[in-house]
């Protein structure tokens, strides 16, 4: 790997991701744009390097949206992570949530070598096509919110023209404890054309108007076109303390709020080809942090992933 990014370039990179996720939304362009950036970087840096192992290969990705990975976390290891962050555990706002900030995410074991494991970082590479950076790494509690929360609704992430992010269950998670939900395949134009056109809108008009209803922008609450369209689809994540599955979140879902008297614990790793403009000031708490480096596979993926967070 060769190539390095000044910190002009470096602001230039943030300025460009904002600007390529407000003004693109069609999912064709999305698509068009990210190959374009994925060349440019590999034009800078080379091809990134494949990993010969099944959980490497992004094709259920591609055409489902999610992965389920087998090689997560034990649960000796969430465990371990949960117990460390329960001593430094906050009272939750008034949304019902707590965040650590990066240092406790820096020190709690495990969370770090996940995020940058060759098998992670090269099924991501798969998938963007191109070198992935580790664009947002929060880990936190949800307990009973006054509200539904914006993420608790059925809605698309936007951080980049193409990412996808990395689910790591820390505590048991049932159906009354604030499991994810995720509409599959509604990542693509042509399955959600489909579904659509089975669902009896056959006029091109109305049938155009629908589909760029659902493919609004990030955030906007989709829960009554997913109540029309797609209800039978949607799939539930639940199981054990560490429990991990890959997702491109572009595509519908949602996190349901616990039930009273329950507290869910997740860390998510966002992979994109550009920084995530909104994360990006979080992210740089890493810089100050307790040195951490380390802890991370001397691989080009997880050095060329963190590079923006180890100065």
């Amino acid at each position: 790997m060769s190539g390095d990014l000044s910190s002009t370039e470096l602001e230039a990179q943030r300025l460009i991701a904002g600007a390529l996720v407000r003004h693109i939304k069609h999912p064709q362009g999305r698509d068009k744009c990210a190959l374009e950036c994925a060349k440019a970087l590999n034009t800078m840096f080379g091809e990134p390097p494949k990993a010969d192992s099944m959980q490497a290969d992004a094709s259920d990705l591609r055409r489902g949206g999610f992965k389920v990975l087998p090689a997560g976390l034990t649960a000796d290891e969430a465990a371990d992570v949960r117990e460390f962050l329960v001593q430094r555990r906050r009272p939750s706002d008034e949304s019902g949530r707590y965040y650590h900030p990066p240092s406790d995410i820096s020190e709690a074991p495990h969370i770090m070598e996940l995020a940058t494991s060759e098998s992670v970082l090269a099924l991501a590479a798969d998938y963007l096509g191109t070198w992935p950076t580790l664009a947002s790494l929060p880990v936190w509690w949800t307990d009973v919110p006054e509200r539904n929360l914006d993420d608790q609704v059925f809605h698309r992430d936007g951080p980049d023209v193409r990412f996808c992010k990395l689910f790591i269950y820390l505590t048991d998670v049932g159906h009354d404890d604030g499991p994810h939900e995720f509409v599959p395949a509604s990542h693509r134009w042509d399955v959600t054309m489909g579904k659509l056109k089975a669902a009896g809108i056959t006029d091109k008009e109305q049938l155009i108007q629908a589909v760029e209803r659902l493919f609004t922008s990030a955030k906007f609450d989709l829960t009554p076109l997913v109540d029309a369209f797609f209800k039978n689809d949607v799939v539930t994540f639940t199981g054990p303390a560490g429990t991990t599955f890959i997702e491109d979140t572009y595509a519908i879902h949602r996190a349901r709020p616990p039930a009273p008297g329950k507290s869910r614990l997740v860390c998510t790793a966002l992979y994109s080809i550009n920084l995530d403009k909104g994360m990006y000031p979080t992210m740089t708490g890493f810089r100050d942090a307790k040195p951490w480096k380390q802890r991370v596979p001397d691989t080009a993926l997880a050095q060329y992933a963190i590079r923006h967070w180890a100065t």
